[in-house]
């Protein structure tokens, strides 16, 4: 992921798992989008030129741009591929490191198989090791109220 220097939306869990109806449905349209436009260059023999001004693939492309520019206006990253189904919504999660309280920054893990967010993931976990699996971690009770502010002590984190 790059950095920006767009200012990154501060999502907390109820306003992300209010738009999760929503984001499965993009998330949907994207993998669609993506098999459709796969087949097409299939039976195309992968020829780009025979493609290249094909209503279908115009349309599917710009309904693509079009989802892709929603999630960054919404402030929303698509985690890997697409069609995997996983949006990660941004925040900050008040880290207690024993001395003063730091931000760190974090991602609500939604994936499109299930109702609901139920995982987290650091930021720099996902740097690290390019993936969610393995290092996702439920989202404490605490932070599932309204107007709740993230935090967690060293000894709660992994």
């Amino acid at each position: 992921m790059k950095k920006s220097a767009k200012k990154i939306k501060n999502w907390s869990y109820e306003e992300a798992n209010k738009t999760t109806n929503h984001v499965r449905g993009c998330l949907n349209e994207l993998r669609v989008a993506i098999i459709r436009l796969r087949h097409l260059f299939r039976v195309a023999k992968f020829n780009n030129k025979l493609l290249k001004h094909d209503p279908e693939v115009i349309k599917l492309q710009k309904l693509g741009q079009k989802t892709f520019a929603e999630f960054e206006q919404l402030g929303i990253i698509i985690h890997d591929k697409s069609y995997r189904g996983i949006a990660l919504y941004p925040f900050i999660v008040w880290y207690d490191n024993g001395i003063n309280k730091v931000p760190r920054e974090a991602y609500y893990v939604y994936k499109d198989t299930r109702e609901g967010i139920d995982n987290y993931i650091f930021k720099n976990e996902i740097e690290a090791y390019g993936d969610i699996a393995g290092w996702e971690m439920p989202v404490p009770r605490a932070w599932r109220a309204a107007g709740a502010t993230p935090s967690i002590d060293a000894y709660e984190a992994k």
